[in-house]
């Protein structure tokens, strides 16, 4: 399986490093804490969109608790919050839980 294919930690990236990587391929970023319990409905989300949609998006999330540079750099205010860049601009924000059918929707729109 090839690293697209995954829901990663950002691992260090900053946010310029996404911006540029976007310009190639839509990134999914997921804003969250570990002690948050809706945090793991996401990541249940995000592991089976990764599969679904490999090669199309790249899914990272992000653990503010352990780095909230960028969450404060975009404005995060709520938690689990999902960004979807593309081409080196935000096309998709959205806080909260939402079902998997709407995620799906924010994802296949993204890629138009």
């Amino acid at each position: 399986m090839n690293q697209r294919a995954q829901y990663n930690d950002l691992g260090g990236k900053d946010l310029n490093d996404l911006i540029l990587e976007s310009n190639r391929i839509p990134i999914v970023l997921v804003f969250t804490a570990d002690w948050l319990g809706s945090a793991h409905i996401m990541d249940t989300f995000m592991d089976d969109f990764a599969m679904e949609y490999e090669e199309k998006l790249c899914f990272y999330r992000q653990d503010i608790e352990q780095d909230n540079k960028i969450s404060l750099e975009i404005g995060i205010r709520q938690l689990p919050t999902t960004v979807i860049f593309h081409k080196g601009h935000i096309v998709q924000y959205f806080s909260g839980v939402l079902s998997k059918r709407k995620i799906r929707e924010k994802l296949a729109s993204a890629l138009l």
